[in-house]
């Protein structure tokens, strides 16, 4: 079965979770999902929690595009 998570019309495929330590000691679980660039259809990935809450308010789903085509940060005043 595959999971999709759709932001603004964008489809994300979940590939996987990955279990890690917080630095408090406490377990973790962060979500890897793939999307398509808007600019040239290469595939890029992002990270989110694996918590579902998290998920669906997380601002990586917002990324549109891939690590050559992402637009480099705003300079600092």
């Amino acid at each position: 079965m595959k999971l999709y998570a759709v932001h603004n019309d964008r489809v994300f495929e979940y590939l996987s979770h990955t279990e890690y330590q917080r630095k408090d000691g406490s377990a973790g679980r962060l979500a890897t999902w793939r999307a398509m660039c808007r600019e040239c259809g290469a595939s890029f990935q992002i990270t989110t929690s694996a918590a579902i809450g998290t998920v669906v308010a997380s601002k990586a789903f917002a990324r549109v595009h891939c690590d050559l085509h992402k637009r480099p940060p705003p300079k600092r005043k």
